[in-house]
């Protein structure tokens, strides 16, 4: 599921990237801005994730 996320958010981070004109309109600032957030938010979890799969001596 994590893995979705992150794909998903980058596509948009991506798309907004090669699409979206300047000057950006707000909800394309926002849109891309969500993106970024949920990018961030995902890679996060991704390292607690990997962070509880490593046992601990």
């Amino acid at each position: 599921m994590l893995a979705v996320l992150f794909l998903v958010s980058a596509a948009v981070l991506a798309a907004g990237w090669l699409r979206f004109k300047r000057p950006l309109a707000l909800w394309q600032k926002a849109l891309m801005g969500g993106a970024a957030l949920l990018l961030a938010a995902t890679l996060v979890a991704l390292g607690i994730e990997a962070m509880m799969q490593v046992p601990v001596a």
